[in-house]
């Protein structure tokens, strides 16, 4: 299977994994990763200059996000650091740009309570192969992965 090269982010080819919103065939909300199995949320922000907010996410902020445990906006803010990517002629070309959390325009974001839903049929089959590799990982930590829950929910209330 062919890789489609999305975005170079730290010297680090990420490259899509499903696209889980696009319009008129352009990808505007979608999972990609990267050669280590690092998971990534783009936004496409302006279509028509190829300007995007990507964001690195743990895989149960994936899981969270694909089963509408969690509004997308807060997918992205709950995370350190984002990238702006403008689209050059070719990836290598792009312009690509680190921020903290803190400086991304809120009216780019996804609406503040909107979650994610599972509306076409090859999502869902994504999201099926996603729970059940998610479920399978036998070198994931567990103890990792309760601090996450503790602390999503300890933002939460």
């Amino acid at each position: 299977m062919n890789k489609e090269l999305c975005f170079i982010l730290e010297n680090k080819n990420v490259y899509l994994d499903h696209i889980l919103v696009d319009y008129e065939y352009v990808p505007i909300f979608f999972l990609c990763k990267d050669d280590e199995c690092q998971y990534y949320l783009a936004l496409c922000t302006d279509i028509e200059n190829g300007e995007y907010i990507v964001v690195k996410i743990s895989l149960l902020s994936v899981y969270n996000l694909l089963h509408g445990n969690i509004a997308m906006r807060d997918v992205i803010l709950n995370q350190k650091i984002f990238w702006k990517v403008v689209s050059g002629d070719e990836i290598k070309n792009d312009i690509v740009n680190e921020y903290p959390i803190d400086y991304i325009n809120h009216q780019d974001l996804p609406e503040k309570d909107a979650k994610f839903k599972i509306l076409q049929k090859h999502i869902k089959e994504y999201v099926q192969k996603f729970d059940k590799e998610f479920f399978a990982l036998e070198q994931y930590n567990k103890e990792e992965w309760w601090r996450e829950i503790l602390q999503t929910l300890s933002t939460d209330i």
